[in-house]
């Protein structure tokens, strides 16, 4: 690996641990697009907590996506460590920028901090940000999954990684979680910043792992890579339901000691 696919590599242990895991399903050769992909990702998602003001935000994700617009019409990437990595991994394995844009695109919407009205409407904010990244992953392993069994798997994940940052999103004050479920908790999602553990937030939290779990019953596939991530949201899922449905549990909310060897022997 060089310089670029190293910082992608580290970015991603450090910020995304859990994609990093993910990579090592793919062969030795090909993580270092992996890398590259989840580093580019991780640019994408921390805009909303690095740029406070809308516009900025906009200003910043649209910097990416005139670099993607460049590169494919065959200027060089820009002068950033992830942008160069990504731009390798596109051209080597023939990525479509279509599904980066898609990336891109669902950011934006994270901008205005909309908090979903409905279960729904929170299974389709996971679906815009998690499918796109999940299809470009799959193609640079080389796997063809069928849309909608990968749809369901990314869905899922989506819906599993809000759970599971319930705490550090009320701290921020951003509500992802379903208004008319929040309503139930006796607050407004605006007043998420006083959420605290209680019985009927774990009530809630089963009520949205359901849906989850419909959707990894969907999730049929047989990639390497397309398994690995379904393994991963089957053991967020049970640690989550060990935790008694708290996301407020250490066991739910703070990183798992040796993941990756976890995940390996969960099925064993």
């Amino acid at each position: 690996m060089d310089r670029t696919d190293t910082y992608c590599r580290d970015i991603v242990v450090r910020h995304d641990y859990d994609r990093y895991v993910l990579a090592q399903a793919a062969p030795a050769p090909l993580r270092p697009a992996l890398y590259a992909l989840f580093a580019f990702h991780h640019e994408i998602a921390k805009t909303r907590d690095v740029v406070r003001d809308t516009h900025a935000g906009l200003i910043r994700l649209a910097w990416w996506g005139e670099a993607l617009e460049g590169f494919m019409q065959g200027q060089p990437m820009p002068n950033h460590e992830v942008a160069e990595a990504l731009g390798r991994a596109i051209k080597a394995h023939d990525l479509p920028v279509e599904l980066l844009g898609e990336v891109i695109d669902a950011r934006r919407t994270e901008q205005e901090d909309i908090t979903p009205a409905t279960l729904e409407g929170m299974a389709d904010f996971a679906d815009i940000c998690n499918t796109p990244l999940l299809t470009a992953a799959c193609l640079l392993n080389g796997e063809r999954p069928e849309y909608e069994p990968l749809r369901a798997l990314a869905t899922a994940w989506g819906i599993i990684g809000q759970v599971r940052a319930i705490p550090y999103m009320a701290a921020r004050k951003r509500c992802y979680l379903p208004a008319t479920m929040v309503y139930e908790l006796g607050i407004m999602p605006e007043q998420f910043d006083h959420l605290e553990p209680s019985a009927k937030l774990n009530t809630l939290v089963e009520c949205i792992l359901a849906r989850a779990q419909a959707l990894l019953s969907e999730a049929k596939g047989q990639g390497a890579l397309f398994k690995r991530q379904k393994q991963l949201a089957r053991f967020y899922m049970k640690r989550i339901a060990d935790a008694g449905y708290n996301p407020f549990d250490v066991r739910v909310c703070t990183p798992v000691p040796f993941l990756g060897m976890r995940i390996l022997f969960q099925d064993q």
